[in-house]
Protein backbone atom coordinates (compact mmCIF):
# COMPACT_ATOMS: atom_id res chain seq x y z
CA UNK A 1 0.00 0.00 0.00
CA UNK A 2 2.82 2.28 0.60
CA UNK A 3 3.97 2.56 -2.49
CA UNK A 4 1.14 4.72 -3.27
CA UNK A 5 1.49 7.25 -0.54
CA UNK A 6 1.30 10.30 -1.14
CA UNK A 7 1.23 10.29 -4.87
CA UNK A 8 -1.91 11.81 -6.64
CA UNK A 9 -3.40 9.67 -8.70
CA UNK A 10 -4.87 12.00 -11.12
CA UNK A 11 -1.47 12.76 -12.31
CA UNK A 12 -0.11 9.17 -13.17
CA UNK A 13 0.22 7.90 -16.75
CA UNK A 14 -2.80 5.62 -17.88
CA UNK A 15 -0.22 2.47 -17.31
CA UNK A 16 0.25 3.51 -13.82
CA UNK A 17 -3.07 4.13 -13.21
CA UNK A 18 -3.71 0.40 -14.97
CA UNK A 19 -1.37 -0.78 -12.19
CA UNK A 20 -3.14 1.01 -9.29
CA UNK A 21 -6.56 -0.63 -10.56
CA UNK A 22 -4.91 -4.09 -10.87
CA UNK A 23 -3.60 -3.63 -7.08
CA UNK A 24 -7.05 -2.17 -6.02
CA UNK A 25 -8.74 -5.22 -7.34
CA UNK A 26 -6.66 -7.79 -5.21
CA UNK A 27 -6.79 -5.45 -2.18
CA UNK A 28 -9.73 -6.92 0.26
CA UNK A 29 -11.63 -4.45 2.38
CA UNK A 30 -10.63 -4.57 5.84
CA UNK A 31 -12.15 -2.94 8.87
CA UNK A 32 -11.17 -0.07 10.16
CA UNK A 33 -11.26 1.22 14.12
CA UNK A 34 -10.27 4.68 12.85
CA UNK A 35 -11.87 7.00 10.21
CA UNK A 36 -10.82 10.04 8.62
CA UNK A 37 -13.27 11.99 10.07
CA UNK A 38 -13.25 14.67 13.06
CA UNK A 39 -13.88 13.29 16.45
CA UNK A 40 -16.78 16.07 16.87
CA UNK A 41 -19.05 14.98 13.89
CA UNK A 42 -22.23 13.29 14.43
CA UNK A 43 -23.52 11.06 11.71
CA UNK A 44 -26.60 7.94 11.99
CA UNK A 45 -27.48 5.20 9.66
CA UNK A 46 -30.43 3.74 8.09
CA UNK A 47 -30.49 -0.49 8.07
CA UNK A 48 -32.84 -1.68 5.64
CA UNK A 49 -33.12 -5.43 5.14
CA UNK A 50 -35.20 -8.71 4.89
CA UNK A 51 -35.37 -10.84 8.05
CA UNK A 52 -37.66 -14.48 8.80
CA UNK A 53 -40.80 -13.09 10.34
CA UNK A 54 -40.23 -15.99 12.86
CA UNK A 55 -36.83 -14.78 14.54
CA UNK A 56 -37.91 -11.05 14.20
CA UNK A 57 -38.67 -11.27 17.98
CA UNK A 58 -35.42 -12.56 18.92
CA UNK A 59 -34.29 -10.04 16.75
CA UNK A 60 -36.50 -7.13 18.99
CA UNK A 61 -34.60 -8.82 22.05
CA UNK A 62 -30.54 -8.42 21.05
CA UNK A 63 -31.62 -5.06 20.09
CA UNK A 64 -33.06 -4.07 22.98
CA UNK A 65 -30.54 -5.76 25.07
CA UNK A 66 -27.47 -4.44 23.16
CA UNK A 67 -28.08 -1.39 21.60
CA UNK A 68 -30.89 -0.08 23.34
CA UNK A 69 -31.16 3.21 21.45
CA UNK A 70 -31.59 1.59 18.60
CA UNK A 71 -35.09 1.65 16.62
CA UNK A 72 -36.00 -1.40 15.00
CA UNK A 73 -39.18 -1.27 13.16
CA UNK A 74 -40.96 -2.76 10.16
CA UNK A 75 -40.01 -1.07 6.60
CA UNK A 76 -43.10 -1.95 3.97
CA UNK A 77 -41.54 -0.86 0.70
CA UNK A 78 -38.47 -3.44 1.51
CA UNK A 79 -41.40 -6.38 1.63
CA UNK A 80 -40.81 -9.18 -1.11
CA UNK A 81 -43.70 -11.11 -0.85
CA UNK A 82 -42.91 -13.64 0.90
CA UNK A 83 -45.15 -15.19 3.66
CA UNK A 84 -41.94 -15.93 5.78
CA UNK A 85 -40.12 -13.12 5.92
CA UNK A 86 -40.47 -8.98 6.85
CA UNK A 87 -38.78 -5.74 5.38
CA UNK A 88 -37.34 -4.15 8.25
CA UNK A 89 -35.39 -1.01 9.20
CA UNK A 90 -32.73 -0.35 11.70
CA UNK A 91 -31.90 2.91 12.59
CA UNK A 92 -29.17 3.63 14.85
CA UNK A 93 -28.56 5.71 18.17
CA UNK A 94 -26.63 9.31 17.07
CA UNK A 95 -22.66 8.28 16.59
CA UNK A 96 -19.41 9.80 16.25
CA UNK A 97 -16.26 8.00 14.31
CA UNK A 98 -14.83 6.85 17.95
CA UNK A 99 -13.84 3.15 17.93
CA UNK A 100 -15.93 1.97 20.35
CA UNK A 101 -19.14 3.40 17.83
CA UNK A 102 -17.25 1.58 14.57
CA UNK A 103 -17.14 -1.63 16.88
CA UNK A 104 -20.74 -1.13 17.48
CA UNK A 105 -21.55 -0.81 13.97
CA UNK A 106 -19.42 -4.07 12.99
CA UNK A 107 -21.09 -6.18 15.68
CA UNK A 108 -24.78 -5.58 14.49
CA UNK A 109 -23.34 -6.01 10.78
CA UNK A 110 -22.47 -9.31 11.74
CA UNK A 111 -25.08 -10.21 13.43
CA UNK A 112 -27.57 -9.60 11.15
CA UNK A 113 -25.29 -11.11 8.64
CA UNK A 114 -27.26 -14.97 10.60
CA UNK A 115 -30.47 -14.23 9.04
CA UNK A 116 -30.97 -11.24 7.21
CA UNK A 117 -30.61 -10.57 3.27
CA UNK A 118 -30.95 -7.81 0.56
CA UNK A 119 -33.64 -7.34 -1.84
CA UNK A 120 -33.11 -4.87 -4.54
CA UNK A 121 -35.29 -2.46 -2.74
CA UNK A 122 -33.10 -2.04 0.31
CA UNK A 123 -31.38 1.56 1.10
CA UNK A 124 -28.50 2.45 3.73
CA UNK A 125 -29.48 5.95 4.42
CA UNK A 126 -26.57 8.01 6.42
CA UNK A 127 -27.44 10.90 8.10
CA UNK A 128 -25.52 13.87 9.44
CA UNK A 129 -26.07 16.79 11.65
CA UNK A 130 -27.14 19.62 9.55
CA UNK A 131 -24.37 21.84 11.57
CA UNK A 132 -22.35 19.90 9.30
CA UNK A 133 -22.92 22.72 7.00
CA UNK A 134 -22.43 25.84 9.69
CA UNK A 135 -25.66 27.74 8.71
CA UNK A 136 -24.02 29.56 5.76
CA UNK A 137 -25.62 29.41 2.46
CA UNK A 138 -22.28 29.11 0.48
CA UNK A 139 -21.65 25.60 1.74
CA UNK A 140 -25.44 25.03 0.81
CA UNK A 141 -24.86 25.84 -2.43
CA UNK A 142 -21.30 24.36 -2.77
CA UNK A 143 -22.69 21.27 -1.72
CA UNK A 144 -25.12 20.68 -3.93
CA UNK A 145 -23.33 22.03 -6.70
CA UNK A 146 -20.88 19.02 -5.85
CA UNK A 147 -23.00 16.58 -5.47
CA UNK A 148 -24.36 17.73 -8.67
CA UNK A 149 -21.49 17.43 -10.43
CA UNK A 150 -20.28 14.25 -9.61
CA UNK A 151 -23.97 12.44 -9.29
CA UNK A 152 -23.43 9.75 -11.91
CA UNK A 153 -20.16 8.68 -10.08
CA UNK A 154 -21.73 8.90 -6.48
CA UNK A 155 -24.55 6.71 -8.10
CA UNK A 156 -21.93 4.03 -8.88
CA UNK A 157 -20.13 4.52 -5.77
CA UNK A 158 -23.57 4.18 -3.59
CA UNK A 159 -24.43 0.94 -5.57
CA UNK A 160 -22.57 -0.81 -2.81
CA UNK A 161 -21.75 -4.70 -3.83
CA UNK A 162 -24.02 -4.01 -7.15
CA UNK A 163 -23.34 -3.55 -10.56
CA UNK A 164 -26.41 -2.13 -11.69
CA UNK A 165 -29.02 0.61 -10.60
CA UNK A 166 -31.26 -0.36 -7.58
CA UNK A 167 -35.16 -0.97 -8.02
CA UNK A 168 -36.94 2.16 -7.72
CA UNK A 169 -34.32 4.64 -7.73
CA UNK A 170 -36.27 7.41 -9.22
CA UNK A 171 -38.87 6.82 -6.91
CA UNK A 172 -36.75 7.13 -3.64
CA UNK A 173 -33.45 8.85 -4.27
CA UNK A 174 -34.46 10.63 -7.92
CA UNK A 175 -31.10 12.60 -8.60
CA UNK A 176 -30.80 16.10 -8.43
CA UNK A 177 -28.36 18.30 -11.02
CA UNK A 178 -30.34 19.48 -13.35
CA UNK A 179 -33.14 20.40 -10.57
CA UNK A 180 -30.74 22.02 -9.40
CA UNK A 181 -29.39 23.93 -12.06
CA UNK A 182 -32.68 25.29 -12.91
CA UNK A 183 -33.05 26.38 -8.95
CA UNK A 184 -30.35 28.18 -8.99
CA UNK A 185 -31.60 30.44 -12.19
CA UNK A 186 -33.83 32.06 -9.66
CA UNK A 187 -32.10 34.72 -6.89
CA UNK A 188 -35.16 34.67 -4.98
CA UNK A 189 -34.23 31.07 -4.46
CA UNK A 190 -30.76 30.86 -3.27
CA UNK A 191 -31.37 31.06 0.46
CA UNK A 192 -30.99 27.80 3.11
CA UNK A 193 -34.96 27.96 4.07
CA UNK A 194 -35.59 27.97 0.42
CA UNK A 195 -33.36 24.76 -0.10
CA UNK A 196 -34.17 23.07 3.18
CA UNK A 197 -37.98 23.24 1.84
CA UNK A 198 -37.46 22.04 -1.82
CA UNK A 199 -35.07 18.99 -0.26
CA UNK A 200 -37.45 17.63 2.36
CA UNK A 201 -38.64 14.87 0.26
CA UNK A 202 -38.25 11.49 0.33
CA UNK A 203 -38.16 10.99 -3.34
CA UNK A 204 -34.69 13.14 -3.60
CA UNK A 205 -31.00 11.86 -3.44
CA UNK A 206 -30.33 14.60 -1.12
CA UNK A 207 -33.49 15.48 2.10
CA UNK A 208 -32.66 18.15 4.66
CA UNK A 209 -34.65 16.17 7.43
CA UNK A 210 -37.22 17.81 9.64
CA UNK A 211 -34.96 15.83 12.63
CA UNK A 212 -31.95 18.69 11.73
CA UNK A 213 -30.12 15.99 9.84
CA UNK A 214 -28.94 15.88 5.97
CA UNK A 215 -30.14 12.65 4.79
CA UNK A 216 -28.13 10.80 2.06
CA UNK A 217 -30.65 8.67 0.72
CA UNK A 218 -28.39 7.01 -2.57
CA UNK A 219 -26.78 4.84 -0.75
CA UNK A 220 -28.02 0.53 -1.35
CA UNK A 221 -28.43 -1.71 0.99
CA UNK A 222 -25.67 -3.90 2.52
CA UNK A 223 -24.73 -6.39 5.34
CA UNK A 224 -21.38 -5.31 4.46
CA UNK A 225 -19.86 -3.43 7.43
CA UNK A 226 -17.08 -2.59 5.43
CA UNK A 227 -19.21 -0.32 2.45
CA UNK A 228 -21.24 0.73 5.64
CA UNK A 229 -17.98 2.30 7.06
CA UNK A 230 -16.68 3.73 3.11
CA UNK A 231 -20.72 5.26 2.87
CA UNK A 232 -19.95 7.08 6.08
CA UNK A 233 -16.38 8.38 5.08
CA UNK A 234 -17.39 9.26 1.21
CA UNK A 235 -20.29 11.79 2.05
CA UNK A 236 -18.36 13.10 5.07
CA UNK A 237 -15.27 13.88 2.98
CA UNK A 238 -17.56 15.76 0.06
CA UNK A 239 -18.87 17.97 3.39
CA UNK A 240 -15.35 18.30 4.57
CA UNK A 241 -13.83 19.15 1.11
CA UNK A 242 -16.39 21.67 -0.05
CA UNK A 243 -15.76 23.48 3.32
CA UNK A 244 -11.85 23.35 2.85
CA UNK A 245 -9.83 25.86 1.02
CA UNK A 246 -8.96 22.86 -1.42
CA UNK A 247 -12.08 23.73 -2.94
CA UNK A 248 -12.07 24.52 -6.57
CA UNK A 249 -14.46 26.76 -7.04
CA UNK A 250 -13.72 27.11 -10.96
CA UNK A 251 -13.64 23.58 -11.93
CA UNK A 252 -17.18 22.78 -9.98
CA UNK A 253 -18.86 25.87 -11.47
CA UNK A 254 -17.53 25.22 -15.12
CA UNK A 255 -18.50 21.48 -14.88
CA UNK A 256 -21.63 22.65 -13.31
CA UNK A 257 -23.15 24.85 -15.73
CA UNK A 258 -22.49 21.77 -18.33
CA UNK A 259 -25.34 19.38 -16.34
CA UNK A 260 -28.39 20.50 -18.22
CA UNK A 261 -26.92 18.29 -20.98
CA UNK A 262 -26.02 15.45 -19.09
CA UNK A 263 -27.83 12.22 -19.97
CA UNK A 264 -29.70 10.80 -16.91
CA UNK A 265 -28.13 8.73 -13.94
CA UNK A 266 -29.66 5.56 -15.66
CA UNK A 267 -28.21 6.70 -18.92
CA UNK A 268 -24.95 7.55 -17.58
CA UNK A 269 -24.14 4.98 -15.10
CA UNK A 270 -22.13 2.51 -17.45
CA UNK A 271 -20.36 5.94 -19.05
CA UNK A 272 -18.99 7.22 -16.14
CA UNK A 273 -15.21 9.17 -16.91
CA UNK A 274 -12.50 7.26 -15.55
CA UNK A 275 -10.68 10.36 -15.26
CA UNK A 276 -13.16 12.18 -13.24
CA UNK A 277 -13.00 8.87 -10.68
CA UNK A 278 -9.10 9.82 -9.82
CA UNK A 279 -9.80 13.30 -9.75
CA UNK A 280 -12.87 13.03 -7.50
CA UNK A 281 -10.14 10.27 -5.73
CA UNK A 282 -7.84 12.84 -4.87
CA UNK A 283 -9.99 15.71 -4.03
CA UNK A 284 -11.61 14.09 -1.34
CA UNK A 285 -8.79 11.68 -0.03
CA UNK A 286 -5.49 11.99 1.73
CA UNK A 287 -5.48 8.37 3.17
CA UNK A 288 -3.89 5.62 0.82
CA UNK A 289 -6.04 3.01 1.66
CA UNK A 290 -9.41 5.24 1.81
CA UNK A 291 -8.44 6.04 -1.78
CA UNK A 292 -7.94 2.55 -2.77
CA UNK A 293 -11.33 1.62 -0.94
CA UNK A 294 -12.80 4.03 -3.22
CA UNK A 295 -11.65 3.16 -6.53
CA UNK A 296 -12.65 -0.73 -5.32
CA UNK A 297 -16.39 0.40 -4.46
CA UNK A 298 -16.95 2.84 -7.50
CA UNK A 299 -15.19 0.45 -10.11
CA UNK A 300 -16.81 -2.65 -9.16
CA UNK A 301 -13.18 -4.03 -8.22
CA UNK A 302 -14.44 -6.87 -6.32
CA UNK A 303 -12.74 -10.31 -5.77
CA UNK A 304 -14.64 -13.74 -4.51
CA UNK A 305 -13.95 -13.10 -1.25
CA UNK A 306 -15.47 -9.11 -1.19
CA UNK A 307 -18.57 -10.88 -2.22
CA UNK A 308 -18.58 -13.08 1.16
CA UNK A 309 -20.47 -10.85 2.59
CA UNK A 310 -23.08 -10.50 -0.43
CA UNK A 311 -26.85 -11.50 0.68
CA UNK A 312 -28.70 -9.67 -2.13
CA UNK A 313 -31.44 -11.81 -3.65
Amino acid sequence: MNIYKQIKLSNLNKEKQHNILNFTLNTNFEFRKKLDIDKTQKFGTEIEFIYPTKSVDILNNYIENNFSNWILEEEIHCYNGELSSDGMELSSDILNSNQCNLLELKTLFEYLQKDAKINLSCSNHIHYDINILRNKYIYYERFLKFFSVYEPIIYKFSCGELSFLRNCITRYCNEIGKDYYITLKDKNKRNIKYLKDKYNEKSKAIRFSKFNTIEIRTPMGTLNPYINQNYILFFYKIFEYIKSNRYNEELINNKFNNIINRKTIIEEYDNINIDDVFNLCDMLYQDTKDKIYFLKQTLKLYNNKDYSYCKII
